[in-house]
């Protein structure tokens, strides 16, 4: 019994390959947009055409010039697309990268569905593009062997890696997730459209912009370079997300072994008095101030339930270490003494969390007192922390970095949200929400490759064009794929890996019934689907000071709420499309065998016809 796919409601983009009308926001009309000839014809097959031959041979000739275009590499575990701007990677579209995947290279279940349909009355290019027009995801048709490995914005063109199988996928999805990647972006960027603090003539990056900025030793970067910095916010954020942990949370046992300390140290004190062994007055100062010089942590809490030296005694006898003493709790009635010391545990934790945020403040005001361009610099290398610009010693002088902390909103809006001690900007007004989300590290390495002017509307736009290298990758930077593999089942039991397939089925089952009744579903799914190139973007508008050209998002807009998929008047009449391209990939493959994909720069400086200077083109 074959899975009926149910039409889910087709949502209307604009995208910059189509036009004002619908009918050129569909698949059918960007096959004929990747189907054009040097002339810029488009062969069309002819619906009333009944010759079958002449059918096939310009269905087949239509496949081969978009392929020409955009399959970049292909084996047979992958295959390397140059994407398209303006196009969804999945969804209820019009036009998706994976209807477009299923139209090139059609998987037998809908061969088998066109030829039961016996319709010799319509084409196989009308038939293909009916069957595939309700499929929104991978899960709508059964033998489907495309899956995604990364994403790429809606807006962004360039290098998309997409595996042919479950386990191919698998091991180029560990290669990201791993940092083992190197992804390259070409950007054109240009002034804010409310810039008021710069002359408009004046070029994007300049000189001056370049000399401006603190130039930092080579080991600064080492944090990044060693992984250590990532390993340190992915240990945060796994205590984060046990209990709402903070930097300096001490865990139930740690606790526990401070308390029993306590309780011996003070169960001698009671003896030695009962004793009349009283120490004189100089020696507990003295200890008193090696204790502070030890630990300058606040004390512990008295426990909430009043403890007897018999009580004391039975604790002190479970054993020395929370593991032996949890134990003896659950092979006995001895429960009591568990939930003391997990109370005890969540007490001292509030304490602590208050202690270490008043230490905090207190260094933020002691280090803010530190003026001038040199104290900046070591102090930043000290602490490995980076200001939000600077430049490295060793590097060329085109060539800086973009260090600024970026957050997930959970307030539905599109944009991304950027350390507010970041934004250097001051010609774009950022609406952070209140409080922030959590911030994770972000890097961008930007070169400049080319300054000078673009020609658009009879005017000269000043423009620079970049090399981008996200040092880090998740939403837009924050995403992380992963994929179940197959073998290595036989490291978990078996008992987990059925009640985790059972778990994952009843929220496809959730999703599916979702996508049917919610159209705002999807946009909140989008959020999802962010790749490391959205950091960029947030780094040369708000820090940088230089928004990518035709960005709608972060280049210049009010509204909080807009979205890169808004109609491409919003990017007014300089350009069309956004300006990010994934110029170049990077990454180890099956057997480590490390493969690079490039994807031809769309950006092309050529020379005027009166050779008076070069200008910037878009292909």
């Amino acid at each position: 019994m074959t899975s009926k796919v149910v039409p889910s409601p087709v949502i209307d983009d604009n995208p910059c390959w189509g036009g004002p009308e619908p009918n050129k926001h569909d698949l059918e009309y960007l096959l004929q947009v990747l189907g054009r000839v040097s002339d810029g014809s488009t062969q069309i097959v002819d619906d009333s055409d009944n010759n079958n031959n002449k059918v096939e041979t310009s269905h087949a000739e239509l496949i081969n010039r978009a392929v020409d275009k955009l399959v970049i590499y292909q084996d047979d575990n992958y295959i390397a697309i140059n994407k398209p701007a303006d196009l969804r990677m999945d969804g209820p579209y019009r036009a998706t990268l994976h209807k477009l995947l299923l139209y090139l290279y059609p998987p037998p279940s809908l061969l088998n569905k066109i030829k039961e349909s016996n319709d010799d009355n319509t084409t196989l290019h009308k038939q293909l593009l009916q069957a595939i027009a309700p499929l929104s995801t991978h899960a709508d048709v059964k033998d489907d062997p495309f899956r995604m490995v990364h994403q790429l914005d809606y807006a962004t063109s360039g290098v998309l890696l997409v595996g042919k199988s479950k386990k191919s996928t698998a091991i180029a999805c560990k290669s990201f997730e791993q940092r083992k990647t190197n992804k390259q972006y070409v950007a054109v960027i240009t002034h804010h459209a409310s810039s008021t603090s710069k002359q408009v003539s004046d070029v994007p990056l300049d000189s001056n912009f370049m000399n401006s900025l603190p130039i930092l030793p080579t080991s600064s970067l080492d944090p990044w370079k060693d992984g250590s910095l990532e390993k340190k916010y992915r240990k945060k954020r796994k205590r984060d997300m046990n209990g709402g942990a903070f930097n300096g949370f001490m865990p139930i046992h740690s606790v526990f072994d401070k308390w029993r300390s306590v309780l011996i140290r003070e169960k001698k004190e009671a003896e030695a008095a009962a004793a009349e062994k009283t120490v004189n007055e100089s020696e507990q100062k003295a200890n008193s101030k090696k204790k502070k010089k030890v630990n300058n942590l606040p004390p512990l809490p008295s426990p909430k339930v009043e403890l007897s030296s018999q009580d004391i005694d039975e604790l002190l006898s479970l054993g020395d270490s929370w593991k032996t003493v949890k134990s003896q709790c659950s092979n006995s009635n001895k429960q009591d003494w568990k939930d003391i010391i997990e109370c005890l545990t969540k007490d001292y934790n509030e304490i602590l969390a208050e202690h270490y945020a008043m230490k905090k403040k207190d260094d933020t005001v002691v280090q803010s007192d530190k003026g001038g361009k040199q104290d900046e610099e070591k102090v930043a290398v000290k602490q490995n922390s980076l200001p939000p610009l600077f430049r490295i010693e060793s590097d060329d002088k085109d060539e800086f970095y973009i260090c600024a902390s970026i957050g997930e909103c959970k307030d539905g809006r599109f944009q991304v949200v950027v350390d507010p001690t970041a934004i250097k900007s001051t010609d774009i007004a950022v609406s952070n929400p209140d409080p922030l989300p959590e911030l994770k590290p972000s890097l961008t390495k930007c070169k400049v490759l080319w300054r000078g002017h673009m020609d658009a509307n009879n005017q000269q736009i000043p423009v620079t064009k970049v090399l981008l290298k996200p040092w880090t990758g998740r939403r837009h930077q924050l995403r992380k794929v992963r994929v179940y593999r197959l073998n290595s089942c036989a490291q978990y039991d078996i008992s987990l890996i059925w009640l985790l397939h059972l778990i994952f089925i009843c929220l496809c089952l959730i999703a599916h019934c979702k996508l049917r009744t919610d159209k705002s579903y999807f946009s909140s799914l989008h959020l999802l689907k962010l790749c490391n190139a959205h950091s960029s973007r947030v780094h040369m508008s708000y820090v940088a000071g230089y928004p990518i050209l035709g960005d709608v998002a972060y280049g210049g807009s009010s509204d909080s709420h807009i979205n890169e998929e808004s109609s491409i008047k919003e990017r007014g009449d300089v350009c069309q499309r956004m300006c990010l391209h994934a110029h170049k990939l990077t990454i180890p493959l099956i057997g480590n065998e490390a493969k690079t994909f490039v994807a031809q720069d769309p950006f092309i400086v050529k020379a005027k016809e009166d050779d008076s200077e070069e200008t910037l083109g878009i292909v």
